[in-house]
């Protein structure tokens, strides 16, 4: 084998590895966290959005709690203005983080 033919032999195995870790174009599962251009990021079953003048950032998570202190004690502490939607049965999945507490809201 040439070098030349091991260096394209290399650069194959590289893009192999690369591809295996998952791309936007697919449904392969990212395992880390993945940044778009440092204004959202997703990780941990949230996705951050935040932005030059506001680094905190609010949140959008999703999970199976339905009361304020279930939201904390399963997401944590998320900022206001954040979103949570619960998979329970209800009538209102959507919870917004108001002045440090879940307040639920009533869809139409």
């Amino acid at each position: 084998m040439t070098n030349m033919e091991k260096k394209i032999q290399e650069l194959e195995n590289r893009i192999r590895q690369l591809e295996s870790r998952g791309n936007l174009q697919s449904e392969k599962q990212f395992d880390e966290r993945v940044i778009f251009k440092n204004g959202i990021v997703v990780e941990n079953g949230y996705i951050l959005f935040r932005s030059g003048s506001n680094k905190e950032g609010v949140r959008i998570a999703v999970g199976g709690a339905y009361t304020n202190a279930g939201i904390i004690a399963e997401q944590g502490v998320m900022p206001d203005g954040s979103l949570y939607l619960t998979n329970m049965t209800l009538q209102w999945p959507l919870f917004v983080k108001f002045n440090g507490t879940w307040t639920q809201y009533t869809l139409p």
